[in-house]
């Protein structure tokens, strides 16, 4: 993607955006957060890319999937009055659609844009699908580390504040006290995606984020999870149970291993 691209899509994101504040000029909090993780998402996939050497015309499609993968929450929200996809719709294919009814792509390279089409269709699934086409995997895959990347900031930091009964969409309707469901402590054991539908507390919801680390692709991720202390901050957030204290010292390991694996 040329930079005079990337520049239209970003102008044409902050216009779209600006559409949905209020008539104090506000956006609701749920959305000022979404557009805040956008452009925090954007910036990593743009970091990310450079760090592994890709060419300027892919650094700037990162960016540019960045700035749009989420860009469906914003009439979800106001349409549904909930961020939650399991209550409304599939955000990612809201985005998809978003993007295509507006003409966002019009103009740019084809196969550009198919990548961009399937990273933000796909930068939600619990596993990349078979059949995304060569061209459009590496950056499925950049999407998935990125967006981790700030949910992982996002939830900490919301938590250790105290701050869930803002946000209690985040918990996606669980309730805030139970005990680890031994089922997923062990599929996270094994290093296997753990869907949704198996939590059942916030415990579990703390525990899968840490199972995240095994959903990451690249070693920039990785090196950004050890630099920003990712895992010791959601370890932080945890009971030391012995199962709790396993978990993290599987995943700390985990991300000292692949760090160090070239891209």
């Amino acid at each position: 993607m040329q930079p005079n691209f990337l520049k239209e899509i970003q102008r044409w994101f902050d216009t779209y955006v600006d559409g949905f504040r209020g008539s104090d000029g506000k956006l609701a909090p749920l959305l000022q957060l979404k557009l805040e993780h956008s452009r925090r998402v954007a910036e990593d996939a743009r970091g990310m890319a450079c760090d592994m050497g890709w060419s300027a015309p892919d650094v700037n499609t990162a960016e540019a999937i960045g700035i749009l993968h989420d860009v469906g929450r914003f009439s979800q929200y106001v349409e549904f009055k909930t961020l939650s996809d399991r209550h409304s719709i599939n955000h990612a294919a809201r985005s998809w659609d978003v993007v295509e009814s507006e003409g966002v792509l019009a103009g740019v390279e084809t196969t550009v844009g198919q990548s961009i089409r399937d990273a933000i269709l796909h930068h939600n699934r619990i596993e990349i699908p078979a059949g995304v086409v060569q061209n459009s995997l590496p950056f499925v895959r950049l999407i998935r580390d990125a967006d981790k990347l700030d949910i992982f900031r996002i939830f900490h930091d919301i938590v250790s504040s105290d701050r869930l009964g803002e946000h209690p969409e985040l918990l996606l309707g669980v309730p805030l006290e139970g005990p680890a469901n031994p089922e997923l402590v062990n599929m996270i054991r094994a290093q296997r995606n753990v869907p949704f539908s198996m939590i059942k507390s916030l415990t579990d919801f703390k525990l899968i984020q840490l199972s995240w680390v095994y959903d990451i692709h690249y070693p920039p991720a990785f090196a950004r999870i050890d630099q920003r202390n990712i895992i010791g901050k959601l370890e932080s957030l945890l009971q030391p149970t012995p199962e709790a204290l396993a978990v993290a010292a599987l995943a700390r390991s985990h991300v000292a291993l692949r760090r160090r694996k070239p891209a």
